[in-house]
């Protein structure tokens, strides 16, 4: 059952990359930007099978600053305000993924506090 989830993330980052290259005359990204979100997926993935920690926090910081390079460059920078209130929510996920995994009240408060923070920031 996990090869097969990684061979349909697998799949879905190659199609996704296909996609770029057919769609690149209509949105701008750069190959930094690209590399950056397959990078993060590529961690996400070393996490999802491997359950290493670094690499969720990771994936997900290079998954929010390939996102947010990207909507920076493009017909998307209306939405680039939503990406500060990102600073604090990634972080408020990952805390709260290590809460549900060792069930230590600390992280739960830690999490707690960003995320109010973040959608604080986006209201």
């Amino acid at each position: 059952m996990n090869i097969r989830l990684n061979k349909l993330l697998l799949c879905i980052i190659i199609a996704l990359i296909c996609i770029f290259y057919l769609v690149q005359n209509i949105i701008t990204m750069e190959y930094g930007t690209l590399f950056t979100l397959c990078l993060s997926s590529a961690f996400l993935l070393l996490y999802k099978t491997k359950k290493k920690r670094w690499s969720l926090v990771l994936g997900l910081y290079l998954l929010f600053m390939g996102l947010g390079s990207f909507f920076s460059q493009s017909f998307f920078s209306v939405v680039l305000d939503f990406f500060g209130a990102m600073f604090f929510l990634v972080p408020g996920a990952i805390f709260f993924i290590l809460y549900r995994e060792k069930k230590k009240k600390p992280f739960l408060i830690i999490s707690v506090i960003l995320i109010l923070v973040g959608f604080k920031i986006l209201i």
